[in-house]
């Protein structure tokens, strides 16, 4: 794996970000050349957002095949030879794109001259550059330092520094102007400034700190936009400036390489003495542990080897800068300055406008302005409004309606802010549909009472107080529940607000499912001056989900004679009532009688005082785990405050689980997975079915051989053309656990009680199939589940999200339901898999076979579930590869014609994700338009 350091996540909600202020000024189909794309964090944006068509060209091939799936074509070469332009011969691109490269180079000048061939009159380039004048570093060099870092403005890598004026006058000497530049903005306090100041023995002035807090010294990169010269300004430009000197160093890859060539020598000597005195008995197994290790030490010295090959130039320019970077930094800008063109330089940067005028055609350029896809307050602002029209029409169809229920709304009262109080009131008195009855119990200690407060809206017949003795909101609750006289029932707080179009979304959904004994909506907060956030766009009923929070609480609506029929809400229970109140009632109801709305119809508000109860939260889950009979542990989770987990039981007597591993060669992956499994699993009773799909490398097929001589482990050889579906079917056939655990063979096991997490799940008769948390090598989320609709078919959750990122709502810490999970590392129990026929080896022999699995699944009724706490790791492809042959892409292309197919529109919904959220991207940002 590389380690590859400029490894970065594009982060599109970022305004002030100097990539996404290039991405900003791409258009739309452009063809673009990214120079030293990495592994293709902005390729991704620019295919999947803006559909253009990227060359990726760097100098890190591991890298590159990460970035491969969103370029049309990818170079691995140096930037500083010409070598590579061959292989761009005779094509024509809008944008050449430079995020953050052009420090690394030599001569990025005669670079950037050299691919003046490639563009056309039109034609950008587009850079981001550190900005060697920051603030930062003026005050370093006042102190006598100028010291490098791993990354940021001073990173050890780069090769020249630049100022506003010394990039302008490089770009000229390449043979291009600026017409744009811009800057990403990281602004010193002034507390920080005048330390520096003092540390170098000075004062800071007025004038000082106003030219420490000007443009250029809080500029943190430049974002450049540039043109081809025309020829008229092109006779004016410097020469181009020479190459810094290099020396070699090449030490610690000779070191390295020294040592490989002696592993491998000494991996040459075993396996001639294998050929020829390697006799069975104990010296044979001696003779294969040394085999094996010394295999995996290979393995391990050509990745790092891999990793030092790729980065050696930059460690060869290294030697340079540590050597001579403030003489060099001098002299770069001293012959900058004594440049006439300097003159030129300034003159340009005081009139863009007219150097736009001389590249540019006359007509306005479309204005791109920049994509934030979680910025709530506009999608409120497109998405989320009744016009006067709307509301006729929503008015209209509620006369229409036959019988309509009347709605009760249940409002415990306790010391309430007086305007916060009438808020709340008056957004229930101003609802569109009018059938309903406002039940307030008056529970308060100190102050006016509710009935003092509402003393303007006496008259309204569908307002009930009734004051209390007692006191406690479970009380208040069930006192204001003893006037109600509707057919259903909702809990609302009394600080809280409603949508105006709230009752009658929750009567519609009556109307069209007349069998609903539960229906709930998605919800926001609302800040005390009215502003709204955090929007939690709920999945449909997920009870798995259910367990850790009560996810459903508003706005929730219960048929009145059946929370009678309970008795109410539980005094025993304290602040966790409705949570209590939730999970009695749905333990007697079937998923279809749950009704969800994909709408924000309720604005909580954050008040101060309001706290969660997370003893009497344990408690009403354990109730209700008990009541259902399902030992488990229920505890407080560990990062989210208010949140719980549920850690079910085992059976004292533990069911055999048959985890089945396909592989072909890859001994290092194979053998790294198999070890971790006997290294790290704590569930005992297990078996290990490999189904070898034709190896023919040494060292893995006497690995195997050495594994089959433990009980535990059956190898089965299949020499048969690669068909995962057809592998695993054959490997389960012969299974004898009651469990199945599929696993790839590019897993690696991280927390000990991951099997134990995926069985306690598994052995549920509800549940279907179980998946785990899987990430890359690198620490970002690989597999959190399954998204149905994701890019057509099917997509991942959070993919590349941080490690302990929490995600959407904390969707990445909690166990759930989803509709899909990748069968990389898949439990269920081998009835189930029976009872759907196991994979489809005939139409989706690579791809897509674990989505089609679990939707049988889901579709015979069981529940799939994802869990957060089974924890591995996933060197995704390292068997197999990536699909980039023509033969691969077909067969790719015609299982998602076939997922298309047999699933239908079905695969467009997907109960485990809102239609709030997007299908283009992986990240659970918002749906631009939603799709309700």
């Amino acid at each position: 794996m590389s380690k590859n350091k400029y490894h970065f996540t594009l982060n599109t909600a970022e305004k002030n970000d100097s990539h996404m202020g290039l991405a900003t000024r791409i258009k739309p189909n452009q063809r673009v050349l990214e120079l030293g794309c990495s592994s293709g964090y902005l390729s991704r944006f620019l295919k999947e957002d803006l559909s253009c068509s990227v060359v990726g060209v760097d100098l890190d091939g591991h890298a590159l095949q990460q970035a491969r799936p969103f370029c049309a074509q990818t170079i691995v070469a140096d930037l500083d030879s010409n070598d590579w332009l061959e292989e761009i011969k005779g094509q024509q691109f809008d944008v050449v794109l430079c995020a953050d490269v052009l420090e690394h180079l030599k001569n990025p000048a005669v670079m950037l001259a050299s691919l003046k061939p490639f563009l056309h009159a039109e034609s950008c380039l587009l850079a981001s550059v550190p900005n060697v004048a920051h603030a930062s570093i003026r005050l370093e060099l006042l102190q006598g330092h100028f010291d490098y870092e791993s990354l940021g403005l001073l990173d050890d890598t780069h090769l020249h520094f630049y100022t506003r004026d010394g990039l302008v006058s490089m770009l000229m000497e390449a043979g291009y102007v600026c017409s744009d530049i811009s800057y990403s903005v990281h602004d010193l306090a002034d507390a920080a400034i005048d330390q520096h100041l003092a540390n170098a023995g000075l004062e800071c002035t007025v004038a000082a700190r106003k030219l420490l807090h000007a443009p250029d010294a809080v500029a943190f990169q430049y974002i450049i936009e540039a043109h081809p010269a025309p020829s008229e300004i092109e006779l004016q430009l410097p020469q181009p400036l020479s190459p810094k000197p290099l020396v070699s160093s090449g030490v610690a890859y000779r070191e390295k390489q020294e040592r490989i060539d002696y592993l491998e020598y000494q991996l040459g000597i075993e396996r001639a003495q294998q050929g020829s005195s390697i006799q069975r008995g104990s010296k044979a197994t001696e003779l294969d542990d040394v085999l094996f290790a010394i295999a995996e030490q290979l393995q391990q010295e050509r990745e790092r080897n891999s990793d030092l090959s790729s980065d050696i130039k930059q460690l060869e320019d290294n030697v340079t800068c540590l050597t001579n970077d403030r003489q060099q930094l001098e002299r770069v800008l001293q012959r900058v300055h004594g440049k006439i063109s300097y003159r030129l330089v300034r003159g340009i940067k005081d009139i863009p406008r007219a150097i736009t005028g001389l590249l540019r055609k006359s007509e306005k350029t479309e204005q791109h302005s920049e994509l934030d896809f979680f910025d709530y307050e506009s999608w409120l602002a497109k998405y989320d409004y009744l016009t006067e029209q709307s509301l006729l029409a929503l008015e209209e169809e509620r006369d229409s309606w036959e019988k309509p229920p009347k709605i009760a709304l249940l409002m415990p009262v306790c010391n309430p802010d007086r305007t916060y109080l009438l808020n709340a009131i008056n957004s229930i008195l101003l609802q569109v549909y009018d059938n309903f009855e406002l039940c307030i119990a008056d529970d308060a200690l100190a102050g006016d009472s509710v009935c003092d407060i509402l003393r303007p809206s006496a008259q309204d017949s569908r307002i009930k107080v009734i004051s209390l003795a007692q006191r406690g909101l479970a009380s208040a609750a069930n006192s204001a529940l003893s006037l109600v006289e509707a057919d259903y029932v909702c809990l609302v707080g009394q600080h809280d607000l409603l949508a105006p179009d709230a009752l009658y979304w929750i009567v519609k959904s009556i109307q069209q499912e007349p069998d609903a004994q539960l229906i709930y909506s998605d919800e926001d907060k609302i800040s005390l001056q009215g502003k709204r956030y955090e929007p939690y766009f709920k999945p449909d009923w997920n009870p798995e989900l259910f367990l850790s929070h009560n996810y459903i609480k508003h706005l929730c609506v219960y048929k009145t004679q059946q929370v009678k029929a309970l008795g109410g809400y539980n005094l025993a229970f304290g602040g966790a009532q409705d949570y209590d109140l939730a999970l009695r009632y749905v333990a007697g109801l079937k998923p279809e009688q749950i009704v969800h709305i994909p709408r924000v119809l309720y604005h909580g508000r954050i008040v101060s005082g309001r706290a969660v109860d997370e003893q009497s939260n344990i408690q009403a889950v354990k109730h209700a785990l008990q009541h259902k009979q399902r030992p488990a542990e229920v505890t407080a989770h560990q990062k989210l405050p208010g949140v719980l987990r549920v850690r079910y039981l085992l059976p004292d007597s533990l069911p055999l689980v048959s985890i089945v591993i396909p592989t072909r060669n890859g001994f290092h992956l194979l053998y790294r997975c198999v070890e971790s499994i006997f290294a790290k699993t704590a569930y005992i009773n297990y078996e290990l079915i490999i189904i070898d799909n034709g190896s023919d490398d040494v060292i893995t097929v006497r690995y195997l051989q050495r594994l089959q001589q433990d009980p535990r482990v059956t190898v089965i050889r299949d020499d048969s053309v690669f068909n995962y579906s057809a592998l695993n079917n054959k490997a389960v056939a012969q299974a004898q656990g009651k469990l199945i655990a599929l696993l790839n063979n590019d897993l690696e096991v991280i927390n000990s009680d991951w099997l134990d997490e995926m069985v306690s799940h598994a052995i549920h008769l509800e549940v279907g199939a179980v998946g785990a948390k899987l990430y890359y090598p690198d620490d970002t989320i690989q597999h959190a589940g399954v998204i149905v609709g994701l890019g057509g078919v099917a997509g991942h959750s959070h993919k590349h999200f941080p490690r302990d990122n929490p995600g959407y709502c904390a969707r990445l810490l909690l166990a759930q339901n989803l509709s899909a999970v990748t069968a990389a590392c898949l439990l269920v129990r081998k009835e189930v898999f029976d009872a759907v026929s196991g994979f489809d080896e005939k139409n989706l022999a690579v791809a897509f076979n674990d989505v089609d699995f679990c939707l049988r699944i889901q579709e015979q009724g069981y529940q799939n579930v994802w869990t957060p706490y089974a924890e591995l790791y996933h060197y995704e492809s390292a068997s197999r590869g990536y699909e980039d042959t023509p033969e691969k892409q077909a067969r790719f292309n015609s299982e998602i014609a076939y997922m298309k197919l047999r699933w239908g529109e079905s695969l467009l919904t997907d109960p485990a994700y809102s239609p709030n959220l997007t299908q283009g991207r992986e990240d659970f940002s918002f749906a631009w338009p939603p799709r309700v």
